[in-house]
């Protein structure tokens, strides 16, 4: 018994010796708004349209000058009404050309919005409408929640109607937004209203704040800041304090801790795994921007810069791609999920269980086509299994995730 205690002992301090490295990065932020105004459009919304252009109309008009809006709606399919921009007139005038027709693919749509906002620098905000469930989207509400944490995005929603009144209140407070209900169309000028000024009052005099986002493979582990608890990794922090703090993220097999710099106006990034023994791997793609879940933790995006006729080499010396940092050894579950594009079909979506191995390359690749799927993936893990399972976005519901 006393072996085993020393046994652990060791583990632990060798856990908190190997994890006391740069776990952390400092990101620019813009104090710009980027606001994404998601529309409503499909067949229940017939009678109700009208007042919701209106609504989204009255929002615009309570923009600041410097702020940049962008109009997208969905239905059945995710239409993008010109770009981002600073002039009232042109967001308003975009709202004429949307008409209404088919289902609700709310989830898609978000994930959409975020990945425009990508793009952009300065706070990123999405403000959606919806009257309905979501049906048949390619991504789930727990994957939408994991990228927009990840991402500092902002989520305020408005619901009207049969919507999952429980399941958008956590999205929207899990990414520090709000979600409200109204009670029929009239008055969506005073509720789009109040989402402006809410979301004033809390962040528009936030200028040159320290903000922090914590990520840990896996997630789902409690932290400790400077002796504060908070439940759960992903976890963002908005209006830190700026200066040097200790960070510890509880794992199975004991804490792992480093020390992380705040400064005004940057976003600190910290990411934290359970062991530090691992290989990089490069995961690429040809659907540019692509999502990727390492076991169910979102750490990125494909690169917007695609390799033509793939080789081992192409990949290894192309700096754009993305690469995830000393994957442990072992077994894991990656996903790659595309941009929903519905133009090009709804299964845009991969998994694939690979093992990490102790020995062999220092560097691993991994490509995968998405589009024209039947081109070959280029890999040098020797154990990659493709899973072929479809995924129903309503499954986590029915586990009871968000009780």
């Amino acid at each position: 018994m006393r072996l085993l205690k020393v046994g652990v002992l060791i583990l632990l301090i060798w856990l908190t010796i190997h994890l006391q490295g740069e776990c952390f990065e400092l990101v620019k932020e813009d104090n710009s708004n980027n606001f994404v105004l998601l529309i409503d459009k499909s067949g229940s919304m017939q009678n109700s349209i009208e007042d919701l252009k209106l609504g989204v109309k009255h929002f615009i008009n309570k923009m600041e000058d410097t702020d940049k809006g962008l109009i997208v709606s969905f239905s059945s399919s995710i239409d993008i009404h010109g770009k981002f921009s600073t002039n009232q007139s042109t967001l308003v005038g975009s709202l004429k050309s949307i008409e209404t027709g088919g289902s609700t693919k709310l989830y898609d749509a978000i994930v959409r919005a975020t990945s425009e906002l990508q793009k952009q620098d300065g706070n990123k905000i999405i403000v959606y409408f919806t009257d309905g469930q979501d049906t048949g989207s390619l991504l789930s509400l727990s994957e939408i929640e994991k990228i927009n944490i990840s991402e500092g995005t902002y989520i305020y929603g408005i619901g009207m109607g049969d919507v999952n009144v429980q399941a958008l209140t956590r999205l929207s407070k899990i990414t520090n937004g709000e979600f409200v209900i109204s009670n029929n169309s009239r008055e969506l000028n005073d509720v789009y209203n109040d989402i402006m000024v809410k979301y004033n009052n809390k962040y528009k005099n936030m200028k040159r704040t320290c903000k922090v986002t914590v990520l840990s493979i896996p997630n789902s582990n409690n932290v400790t800041i400077d002796g504060v608890g908070y439940m759960g990794t992903p976890l963002n922090i908005d209006s830190f304090p700026a200066g040097n703090h200790d960070i510890n993220v509880q794992f199975a097999n004991g804490k792992a801790r480093c020390t992380f710099s705040t400064e005004l106006g940057y976003r600190t990034i910290i990411t934290l795994r359970e062991t530090d023994i691992g290989k990089d791997l490069i995961v690429s793609s040809n659907l540019p921007g692509s999502y990727v879940f390492v076991d169910s933790v979102y750490v990125g995006i494909t690169s917007y810069n695609i390799i033509r006729n793939v080789t081992a080499e192409k990949i290894l010396s192309n700096n754009d791609q993305l690469c995830i940092e000393e994957l442990s050894v072992g077994k894991h579950k990656i996903e790659i999920i595309g941009i929903p594009e519905f133009e090009w079909g709804n299964n845009q979506r991969r998994e694939f269980n690979i093992e990490i191995m102790d020995s062999g390359h220092s560097k691993l690749y991994l490509y995968v086509p998405i589009l024209k799927r039947k081109d070959n993936i280029v890999t040098n893990i020797s154990n990659v299994k493709e899973i072929k399972t479809s995924t129903d976005p309503f499954d986590e519901l029915e586990r009871g995730v968000f009780e």
